[in-house]
């Protein structure tokens, strides 16, 4: 029975106001701009929308197969695409390395210069490099990781080249040194330029995810808390800092104010702890490395020193945390540089002046950045060493000895700061501003 419509209670409801939401009757002239059905149309009205929203679902669903088989055919592409150009590379390396060593035995064979020139220009001509010594490859489109930005840059002067260079990319400030850096992930590491202020945040594409500007003077060193908070020194200064942006006290603040006539230099942190490299300015203070315990508003020295190691003047330091602690600095003295190595507890250990382990030397010797890190499962140090004409990787074993190049580069391309991420990866930042990414072959 049809009831009665609200407004007109002598009239029965024929009509579905829509917008209303209400029946009414033919009489009600107050929804007549409002969307309207019959009463005696609304049962099938209902049934056409299920089916229409029905349709609208199976489609959803087909297009959600169809995207879904299109991602595994494109991975299944790139990975192809991905395993041929590794395997390129490998032939092109292996191709270049013969070619190199063909070079090196026709310099050290007889013959005059004229002929070792054509022999050489000879052998050249099969080379995929023929206007320098290093074999750049195309930058490629890529999907997530699969492909890295650029494929990679392979220097084969050397024989024993252990390292490949994944990617490269310019930072914010071109031409301009970078001294430090630090690791955040195996994506992501903070930079710094020399006599910089600020702390700059890349990825490996080379973007600037932040920059913080930590402090009013340009800053030597630093490295980065667990909780994500920054311990540098100043250029020239005697104390260690903390910087942080959370907590009661944000901004920069001294941590420890170290005795007058010392100037703080490099840094790095040892578990919770903070090992700075401290060179005196005053006749009769030794030069040494201090072991800090960082809090959170200050700092204290703990009873480890480098007091009984002739340090001449300790710019960087790198440590090897687990058992045995060794603690390994570059020493820049008037005599020469130097790497050398202390345990927890400030004893000498050994020294590396350019020694390798075939019985040759470097030469002129010159290191500036070290880090530690486990390449090709052993536990090594690493050490960036720079010249007018190359620059060079050394890998030294922790007790000092088996040294070797494993890495050549053209110049100013692997002279200043170096660090491994989480993945193994060696990140190496140049004079030009240009950070490098390199991994084990």
């Amino acid at each position: 029975m049809a009831s009665k419509c609200s407004s007109h209670p002598s009239n029965a409801t024929t009509i579905l106001c829509e917008e209303c939401g209400k029946n009414i009757c033919d009489a009600c002239c107050t929804h007549k701009a409002h969307q309207q059905i019959k009463l005696m149309d609304v049962p099938n009205a209902y049934e056409n929308l299920e089916s229409n929203n029905q349709v609208v679902i199976n489609c959803i669903k087909s297009l959600e197969r169809k995207v879904q088989n299109r991602r595994d055919e494109v991975k299944a592409e790139v990975d192809k695409a991905a395993s041929k150009l590794l395997s390129e590379l490998e032939d092109i390396r292996k191709k270049e390395v013969a070619i190199a060593k063909s070079i090196e035995a026709i310099k050290q064979g007889g013959g005059s210069t004229e002929e070792k020139y054509l022999k050489t220009k000879q052998k050249l001509k099969t080379s995929q490099s023929l206007s320098s010594r290093t074999l750049v490859f195309i930058p490629s489109h890529y999907i997530s990781e699969i492909i890295p930005r650029v494929i990679g840059r392979l220097e084969y002067v050397a024989a024993d080249q252990e390292l490949v260079e994944l990617c490269s990319f310019n930072t914010l400030s071109r031409n301009r040194f970078i001294k430090s850096m630090c690791i955040v992930d195996s994506t992501k590491a903070w930079i710094l330029y020399y006599r910089d202020t600020s702390i700059h945040l890349v990825d490996y594409n080379g973007r600037v995810i932040d920059t913080q500007a930590i402090s009013d003077k340009a800053i030597e060193d630093f490295c980065i808390t667990t909780t994500g908070d920054v311990i540098f020194t100043d250029w020239d200064g005697s104390d260690l800092k903390r910087w942080n942006r959370k907590g009661k006290v944000k901004g920069s603040f001294s941590l420890h104010e170290f005795e007058n006539g010392y100037t703080t230099r490099g840094l790095c942190k040892k578990g919770e702890d903070v090992l700075v490299c401290l060179c005196s300015v005053k006749r009769g203070m030794q030069t040494r490395v201090a072991k800090m315990s960082v809090r959170e508003q200050s700092a204290r020295e703990l009873k480890f020193t480098a007091a009984n190691t002739d340090f001449l003047e300790p710019g960087r330091v790198s440590c090897k945390s687990s058992d045995p602690v060794i603690i390994a600095v570059v020493d820049w003295g008037e005599s020469g540089r130097r790497i050398k190595a202390i345990d927890k507890e400030g004893k000498f250990l050994w020294e590396w002046k350019g020694e390798m382990g075939d019985g040759s030397e470097v030469s002129p010797f010159v290191p500036f950045d070290i880090t530690f890190c486990n390449i090709k499962q052993q536990k090594r140090f690493l050490v960036t060493c720079h010249h007018t004409e190359w620059n060079k990787i050394y890998s030294i074993s922790v007790n000092g000895g088996d040294a070797k190049c494993i890495y050549t580069g053209v110049n100013s391309s692997c002279d200043g700061a170096i660090i491994a991420d989480p993945d193994g990866r060696i990140w190496i930042g140049d004079q030009n501003g240009v950070v490098h990414i390199m991994s084990p072959i």
